[in-house]
């Protein structure tokens, strides 16, 4: 017996604010017997975090176990009857499965052949953009299921793409930070193991597009000969999760470039950087129960001592 699925949207991108009509097509190749065809439309936020618990027995012996918390909020949530009954529960269906094998319970016969079912689906004014992290995601999803007694229930799901804001043009700003903090100085483990140099990264612009382009300059002062073998310039970002009152934090690293240098640095170095902004993300964002933050850092890889880097904060977005 054959029961096909189909959800087919108007659009798979989602519009704040606007409805979408979606069509439902379900194909059965004989006549079949169902309790009710029934759809949900669900936007949540989800956060994961890790952590551990310790035991130990009579004879003193500890056990650490890893766990993983789960949290969702929701940020919609439509349900449809497409045709027959609503869902009537687990335990219910249990007892409507067994009055079913005995020629009654709640279920209908629908015909054989296609048949199509109109839904809207709306998108709240204010919902975050949709994206997948490491440990945090927002998700839009529209799942269909045949309700069949006694049998399986065929489910298809559709993910839908709800875009980012465009960002204010006043955001953006050039922006300046020197290594070492002007204020706070060089800290312990640079004095202990790094070389006595000075570094100043400015950025043409605070806030980075997927898929464009980048600027920068880096100048090096010491006042003594140090050898770097490079420098490198990377996207560092950051993800602050909670989940059932635990808290998790998850990294990402993505290379933007770097540039050899062929000569100790005895006085002064400048030096102009382009990059290529990548698409991958996840981007900067902020949630009920999550947190994306970036930097651009710029790193010197210095021999035998503590590399010396300077991170700047900014914000990094998807081009739509």
């Amino acid at each position: 017996m054959s029961r096909q699925i189909q959800i087919i949207p108007k659009n798979s991108v989602l519009t704040r604010g606007h409805s979408m009509p979606v069509t439902v097509r379900v194909h059965f190749d004989t006549d079949t017997r169902i309790r009710g065809i029934r759809a949900r439309f669900h936007g949540a936020e989800r956060t994961e975090a890790t952590y551990t618990t310790t035991s130990t027995d009579s004879k003193g012996r500890t056990t650490t176990t890893t766990h993983t918390a789960e949290e969702y909020i929701d940020i919609v949530n439509q349900d449809f009857v497409l045709h027959g009954n609503p869902d009537i529960g687990f335990f219910a269906g249990v007892g409507d499965a067994v009055a079913t094998m005995f020629g009654g319970g709640q279920s209908e016969t629908i015909e054989a052949g296609v048949h199509d079912f109109q839904i809207e689906i709306v998108v709240p004014v204010d919902a975050p953009a949709s994206f997948k992290g490491g440990k945090c995601s927002v998700f839009y999803r529209l799942q269909v299921q045949i309700d069949v007694p006694i049998r399986s229930d065929p489910k298809c799901d559709y993910s839908f793409t709800l875009l980012t804001l465009p960002i204010p043009l006043e955001k953006t700003r050039p922006v300046l930070v020197q290594h070492p903090d002007p204020e706070q100085g060089r800290g312990f483990w640079d004095r202990t193991f790094g070389k006595d140099v000075n570094m100043d990264v400015a950025l043409e612009s605070n806030v980075l597009y997927a898929g464009e382009s980048g600027s920068g300059m880096v100048s090096i002062r010491s006042n003594e000969s140090i050898d770097v073998d490079q420098i490198v310039w990377s996207l560092v970002g950051t993800e602050k999760t909670e989940a059932s009152g635990h808290t998790d934090q998850y990294g990402h690293r993505l290379p933007l470039g770097n540039i050899p240098v062929d000569r100790p640095i005895t006085q002064e170095f400048n030096h102009e950087f382009n990059f290529s902004i990548p698409d991958q993300g996840p981007f900067t964002a902020l949630g009920n129960k999550f947190e994306i933050n970036w930097v651009l850092e710029v790193r010197l890889n210095v021999p035998w001592a503590k590399d010396p880097a300077v991170r700047i904060p900014v914000e990094y977005y998807d081009v739509s």
